[in-house]
């Protein structure tokens, strides 16, 4: 998860947080603290996706390029676009 959150601050940069999140590890374990509902130090798949849904800085976070780029499945996006 670090090296997730690690390329997300190299891409967008790193913007003002508070103490508590002004690096990528700091920002890696408040999240993974969030996530981690029955506290076992370790994250179901169903935690994963429950903590990322209810959290939206991570929405955006994983979602840094314009969804309406994105070809519907079964496309490439060059037949996307020509389809247009």
């Amino acid at each position: 998860m670090y090296n997730i959150v690690d390329a997300i601050y190299q891409m967008v940069g790193q913007q003002p947080q508070s103490e508590d999140e002004n690096t990528p590890q700091k920002r890696v374990d408040k999240i993974f603290d969030q996530m981690d509902k029955n506290h076992d130090d370790r994250l179901t798949l169903e935690e994963f996706r429950e903590g990322s849904k209810a959290d939206p800085r991570i929405v955006q976070a994983l979602s840094l390029g314009d969804s309406s780029n994105v070809a519907p499945s079964g496309s490439s996006p060059a037949s996307a676009s020509a389809a247009s």
